[in-house]
């Protein structure tokens, strides 16, 4: 909240490029949780990859193509997809429908909002990186190449 704002056309230009810079110099920072070796062999085996974010179309691509990684995900959906946020299903419906996903399905997630939203959209729900949510998953593991490397064991 600001007091006394002004609705200087200037200062509102300034501060959305401070925002800009400041995001996307953090952006450089933010380094990849998971080990795209597993993410490589799990799509060899035949298996897709999407992302459902609550993050914007634009955080996400920007984020993607930064870090060369957006070739690694069949699709993604952004928080402009949908309308109602995690803990409603509709970002994993939303997904399930636009990319025609059957068959068996899991989600991972790292919060409880998530945990609900898949539980809720009837998805299996894999918690990772956060041990509050151990108990509301399905299944858990304390990182997600732990659960990476579980998957392609299973085959």
């Amino acid at each position: 909240v600001f007091a006394n704002y002004s609705d200087d056309e200037d200062m509102v230009k300034k501060l959305a490029s401070f925002k800009s810079q400041t995001y996307q110099a953090d952006l450089n920072a933010i380094k990849a949780l998971v080990d795209f070796d597993l993410i490589r062999q799990l799509k060899s085996a035949g298996n897709r990859v999407f992302i459902v974010t609550g993050g914007s179309r634009l955080s996400i691509d920007l984020l993607l193509n930064m870090h060369q990684i957006a070739g690694f995900f069949d699709g993604i959906i952004a928080a402009n997809d949908y309308t109602k946020s995690k803990p409603d299903p509709e970002p994993f419906l939303t997904c399930i429908s636009k990319f025609n996903i059957s068959g068996l399905t899991h989600g991972i997630e790292d919060s409880m909002q998530g945990i609900e939203s898949l539980k809720n959209a009837g998805i299996f729900a894999v918690g990772v990186h956060n041990p509050k949510i151990a108990k509301k998953s399905d299944l858990y593991f304390p990182e997600i190449n732990e659960y990476l490397t579980y998957l392609i064991a299973q085959g």
